[in-house]
């Protein structure tokens, strides 16, 4: 029977019977953010490792939903944005594998197009959502899994 683990820092947490064991490393998060022609373009790559089993994420970002990733905003309200996620691990149907044993990382790019009034905004990792052949589970992001703030103009 195994387990899920989540690794913040040095601290595993056991969450659940009979699903995989999965890791999130912290140490593996950075971010940037930059101007892209008048949009905010927010940047959060991040790193996955599963162990004893393979997991599969969703290959959807949202800010709620089904979303295999979610997050959220911080700053002035969001209006209207778009979410892209790549990884490095393989694509099948619609999902991100990560094998047993391996680590694979990922980047979320989120354009902010729109923002109800003029002013900073920034994008925090919240969820990673997984599924394998004996269950599922939900990673917490740690708090500050976020970008730096960049301005952004109504």
């Amino acid at each position: 029977m195994a387990t899920l683990v989540v690794a913040f820092a040095t601290m595993p947490v056991a969450m659940a019977a009979n699903t995989p064991k999965a890791t999130v490393y912290p140490g593996h998060f950075d971010s940037e953010v930059y101007d892209a022609d008048g949009d905010g373009v927010l940047v959060l790559r991040f790193s996955v490792t599963a162990v004893n089993a393979d997991i599969c994420i969703d290959a959807s970002a949202s800010t709620g939903g089904g979303a295999g990733v979610r997050f959220g905003f911080r700053g002035v309200r969001v209006t209207h944005y778009g979410a892209a996620i790549e990884s490095s691990g393989e694509l099948v149907n619609g999902d991100f594998v990560v094998r047993a044993g391996q680590t694979e990382t990922f980047r979320l790019t989120i354009t902010v197009s729109d923002v109800r009034q003029s002013g900073f905004v920034s994008a925090r990792l919240t969820q990673i959502r997984w599924r394998s052949e004996s269950g599922r589970g939900v990673l917490r992001a740690p708090a500050d899994w976020m970008t730096a703030l960049i301005f952004v103009s109504a």
